[in-house]
């Protein structure tokens, strides 16, 4: 049987070689790169640039001050699950390899995410586009000579690129080279964010929750002894369309209720009764971020509460307020100078958590809403689910894309911007020395947290 989509992957990478064959002549070879450079497109960019200045300056303080928090950010999270990979052995999901697959699923392995080709194809697309004509569009309002733009290949991956000219961006004000280099990230979160308001205002609508999926069962639990199988649609009188749906039923049954859960599967609708076990405490787990913000605690009193996140100061349910007391019980036992403060708010939560009922606990794991095409629009299925799906990889790629390209690693983005200001307060020498080691620090835990994973 044909694959068609292996078809049409292969029968693009032919269209793709044929045109840089016949346009040879253009073509130059830099290592591993071919590049065909034009200046079409030039005179465009330089006008859209010069024609709002203001607008475009105001644009780019936005972008300088967004890169700056997330290369920030980025780079304490990285040295955070760092040591938390080193010293327990666990860590959050990190950077990983977008590749692209010949088969129209995704899926995901030890240090890659495989992505449909043309999803693949068409986000990189996008994001190469956005990203090097903002770097131009800033050149341009900066009086940035633009030397050329064109595009290429790097290996088998297509690219795009703008090249200002070097010697006269050196000259140019720090803040002037800041919106220039900052420009490129903050075009793909500005790409995400358009697709993010389409995907939330077009399509919702054209979707309709239909149950809820997961991905295991825990052993021990009563999932697992009934052997629960299918999407779940009803609890009792309870129906269930969403993750929302299913916690507010099992939050009032509560536990040791007998129960009849109805799921859909590939033979029809089945049912299953089961009695609901006490829902398991979770005891807070502390990490190397966390240990700062307390260390903080210490000496500038509502550091906890600016990073309430930390400690999921935002219970609203039994489960997260026992989590929170978990969390201020660690404070008291290792950090004795809050332990005053700790007792206080184990007081509070405790007086909060009688408030609460404990829900009842099935023993499913990774819960997800499914979704469908609305009956009015099931004509049109197949198009609303490729462009709903190339939606959302749009987003995740252009995300995930422009915080790396701010990590500060130079001669990506975000190491010429702290290189910048390195060189703004501290002398040539000492400047390079800096932007060196932390660049090569940074390269250092990126590595740890891209390796470990798959090795531990």
């Amino acid at each position: 049987m044909v694959d068609f989509y292996l078809l049409s992957v292969i029968i693009f990478a032919i269209i793709l070689a044929v045109i840089f064959f016949l346009d040879r002549k253009n073509v130059k070879r830099e290592s591993i790169l071919l590049l065909r450079r034009t200046k079409r497109g030039k005179e465009s960019l330089i006008r859209l640039g010069t024609r709002f200045p203001r607008f475009w300056k105001v644009v780019g303080i936005i972008g300088v001050a967004a890169g700056f928090i997330i290369s920030g950010y980025t780079f304490l999270w990285l040295i955070g699950n760092s040591v938390n990979i080193m010293t327990s052995g666990a860590a959050e999901a990190s950077f990983m390899f977008v590749l692209p697959s010949a088969s129209p699923e995704a899926n995901m392995g030890p240090g890659y995410l495989a992505v449909p080709f043309w999803y693949w194809i068409i986000s990189i697309g996008l994001l190469i586009v956005v990203h090097e004509g903002f770097h131009g569009i800033m050149a341009a309002m900066e009086k940035v000579r633009i030397k050329s733009l064109g595009w290429g290949l790097l290996a088998v991956i297509p690219l795009a690129f703008v090249e200002p000219d070097e010697e006269e961006l050196q000259k140019k004000s720090a803040s002037s080279q800041l919106r220039v280099f900052a420009a490129g990230s903050f075009a793909n979160f500005l790409l995400a964010g358009v697709c993010l308001l389409i995907g939330a205002t077009v399509f919702s609508g054209m979707v309709v929750p239909t149950g809820v999926a997961y991905q295991g069962v825990f052993a021990d639990y009563p999932a697992e002894e009934v052997n629960l199988t299918g999407m779940i649609i009803r609890i009792d009188d309870y129906d269930i369309r969403t993750t929302d749906d299913l916690s507010i039923a099992l939050r009032e049954i509560g536990h040791n209720k007998t129960v009849t859960i109805y799921t859909l599967t590939e033979d029809g609708e089945e049912s299953f009764t089961l009695k609901t076990a006490a829902q398991p405490e979770v005891g807070y787990a502390p990490d190397a971020w966390t240990d700062v913000v307390l260390n903080m605690e210490q000496y500038v009193p509502g550091t906890t509460e600016f990073a309430g996140w930390v400690s999921g100061s935002q219970s609203n349910d039994w489960a997260s307020t026992k989590y929170e007391i978990s969390f201020w019980e660690y404070t008291k036992e290792n950090y004795h100078g809050l332990a005053e403060k700790a007792d206080q708010k184990i007081a509070e939560l405790n007086v909060k958590l009688q408030g609460f009922q404990q829900s009842g606990f099935i023993g499913i794991s990774q819960v997800s809403t499914v979704a469908e095409v609305a009956d009015e629009y099931k004509a049109y299925s197949g198009a609303i689910g490729f462009f709903s799906g190339l939606l959302f990889f749009i987003i995740l790629i252009n995300l995930g894309v422009g915080v790396a390209n701010l990590l500060p690693i130079k001669p990506l983005d975000g190491g010429r911007m702290w290189d910048i200001v390195f060189k703004k307060y501290f002398p040539d020498a000492r400047a390079r020395s800096l932007t060196k080691a932390l660049s090569l620090f940074t390269f250092l835990i990126l590595i740890i947290n891209f390796v470990f994973p798959m090795i531990i």
